[in-house]
């Protein structure tokens, strides 16, 4: 039976590559104990793969369970070790909002689907809650066994018109306290355990607004309370490993695994959605992928394409117009500035986290919150936040007919000092978009700007063309120390590409890594022409330097002092920092030989009085002026 990759919904091992998820053990054991579990993940988390699993992992473990009898295993009529299980999964058909008859309805319905005889229904019956607990009675059926119930997809239960807000929540709470009932009475119910299985709002099933519903709803204490993680590098290169061995065919597992990483940071379902990509190049008549260079060729344009095309990304993009004005506020600042603290209950970001927009930026659970009690959010993968990007709205420009750019090919240096002039400063200098470890401004808010610009100077100034500013992040994150690469690919529906890679380091090891990366970026993506824009860079380094001698960094007279204010702090403005950059410094073994056609600028940016000023200098010696008029703007 051949495997493949499965990019969304449940995953099976038999025909999926598969790894298996990190609270599998956990939440089995949970449950095996009796207790009530909440599994909680944003969506494409692999939620529903989880669910599944539980049952395999039954299979396994089932000498867990109390009074285990192994005689009676029978995964096939849903019987392990004398335990019946079963995971109901609201579908569409499950309504909330049309009152509680049609919900009572519509679940016994769910449940007579999945099992007839256990869950009868006889001809012309509308079932309701009555119905629901003879479902569960053990008088009702000849050899009462104990149930163990999974709610997949639980958060649809609290999905409705605001409209109808308070009957749902009424529903929800009748929902919840009848499932209590029947499991804590056991000697007449046959409900031994329960997971609800759902995106952050099903935290909203257990709070809510009002305080008279709380004491009567379930008591989800919190190690019942589950969240299911991201893969990990390892985790990728295992899938591909499997992938390499079914197909035996040696692709550059490690290296490809890097790179899907850094575009996903372990999403579940985004990471499927990669590898699913690379698996459809041996499918079709496409060259098979089977080096990371081949890999990369594709991931700025036709998967990005691929991703957009899919319902379930495609949905998170047209999710964001209709966001309530805090919500958009949140997703900008996380876009802008490349994190976002807030308090843990806020339900905009119960929501984004829901919707998958966003994720918290610690893996370590114990060390999710801040001191000050807040959480720390980030952009859910670096490739979503590259599609998100694409979709902002743009600054307002007005271009007048000085210094005109040639219309039929695109002018890099003209877009550059261009997009530099319309930079809106207080977006790139607020406390929140300074990196905490090296003073410096955020790579973020830069691209930010920088794309959003691009992106509306193209069309204006070549309106014959169809030149398409392309977004690309990736980042590497490891041990929750992310370091980026965040480039913006110029390029038409043709074979003419060109553009940037931005970067905010002082150091000069560090630069020169970029520029090692931005030598390759221009031969996987074959560009005619590529700068790289050091922005910020510390006055007394010569970056331009090709011996392989580090200069001294000397300690700046700067005052970095926790109480020093935003005045105080204004040598931030002219790119100069407290040198932090240890681990960069490392000595290069020969010269540094620069790579061709690629253009290294330096820009340094200054106020000079009520004014503010860019200083770009090049490496071949020239030097620009700009002065910068940009005006405030909002991303939707």
């Amino acid at each position: 039976w051949r495997r493949e990759f499965a990019p969304a919904n449940a995953v099976y091992p038999d025909s999926n590559f598969y790894v298996e998820s990190d609270i599998l053990d956990i939440v089995g054991k949970s449950l095996a104990c009796g207790k009530y579990t909440l599994i909680c993940g944003h969506r494409q988390s692999g939620k529903s793969a989880t669910c599944q699993a539980l049952l395999r992992w039954f299979i396994e473990h089932g000498e867990l369970l109390p009074s285990a009898n192994e005689e009676l295993l029978d995964p096939k009529n849903g019987l392990y070790y004398g335990y019946e299980i079963y995971i109901l999964t609201p579908d569409s058909s499950v309504v909330v909002d049309e009152g509680k008859s049609k919900f009572w309805g519509t679940i016994c319905d769910n449940l007579n689907t999945i099992d007839p005889t256990g869950f009868p229904l006889r001809e012309g019956e509308i079932p309701d809650n009555l119905t629901f607990k003879k479902f569960f009675s053990k008088r009702n059926i000849n050899n009462p066994r104990p149930v163990i119930l999974i709610i997949d997809e639980a958060s649809r239960l609290v999905k409705a018109n605001k409209v109808h807000a308070d009957d749902v929540q009424e529903i929800t709470n009748s929902f919840l306290t009848i499932l209590r009932t029947l499991k804590d009475d056991r000697t007449n119910y046959r409900i031994y355990s329960v997971a609800l299985c759902g995106t952050e709002n099903i935290k909203n099933l257990i709070v809510h607004e009002s305080p008279n519903h709380l004491q009567s709803l379930l008591p989800f204490s919190h190690e019942d309370c589950w969240k299911i993680g991201r893969f990990k590098e390892s985790d990728v290169k295992d899938l591909l490993s499997q992938f390499s061995e079914t197909k035996s065919t040696k692709i550059d597992v490690t290296n490809i695994a890097s790179d899907i990483f850094e575009l996903t940071l372990g999403h579940r379902g985004l990471t499927g959605t990669c590898c699913r990509f690379i698996e459809s190049t041996y499918r079709s008549d496409a060259v098979p992928i089977v080096s990371c260079d081949d890999w990369k060729r594709h991931t700025i344009v036709d998967l990005q394409a691929r991703i957009r095309s899919m319902n379930t990304y495609g949905s998170v993009v047209r999710r964001i117009p209709p966001l309530s004005d805090s919500q958009r506020l949140m997703l900008s600042s996380v876009l802008r500035f490349g994190i976002h603290q807030a308090t843990p209950e806020d339900p905009d970001l119960r929501f984004l986290l829901a919707e998958g927009l966003v994720i918290e930026a610690s893996r370590d659970p114990q060390q999710k919150l801040t001191n000050n009690g807040l959480v720390k959010i980030i952009c859910a993968a670096s490739i979503l936040r590259s599609i998100i990007l694409s979709e902002i709205q743009s600054p307002p420009i007005d271009i007048t007919s000085e210094d005109m750019p040639d219309p039929e090919k695109p002018d890099l240096e003209w877009l550059l000092t261009h997009t530099i002039k319309h930079l809106y400063l207080p977006h790139l200098y607020p406390d929140q978009t300074i990196n905490s470890s090296t003073d410096e401004p955020s790579e973020y808010a830069f691209q930010t700007e920088f794309s959003a610009i691009i992106t509306k100077l193209l069309p204006t100034m070549y309106p014959t063309k169809e030149y398409k500013a392309l977004v690309e992040v990736k980042e590497c994150d490891d041990a929750d120390h992310r370091s980026r690469r965040l480039d913006i690919l110029v390029r038409d529906c043709g074979s003419l590409s060109c553009g940037y890679e931005l970067v905010v380091t002082p150091a000069l090891e560090c630069f020169r890594e970029h520029t090692r990366h931005v030598a390759h970026y221009v031969k996987v993506h074959k560009t005619d022409d590529m700068f790289m824009v050091n922005l910020c860079p510390k006055p007394n380094v010569d970056y331009f330097s090709e011996t392989s001698e580090m200069p001294e960094t000397p300690e700046l007279n700067v005052d970095y002092s926790e109480g020093a204010t935003s005045t105080r702090r204004s040598s931030r403005f002219v790119g100069q920092a407290r040198p932090k950059y240890k681990d960069c410094l490392r000595q290069p073994q020969e010269p540094f030989a620069f790579p061709e056609n690629v253009t290294v600028v330096n820009v340094t940016l200054e106020r000079r009085g009520s004014n503010c000023e860019a200083k770009l200098v090049f490496r071949n010696g020239k030097e620009r002026t700009i002065m910068i008029e940009g005006s405030e703007w909002e991303m939707w």
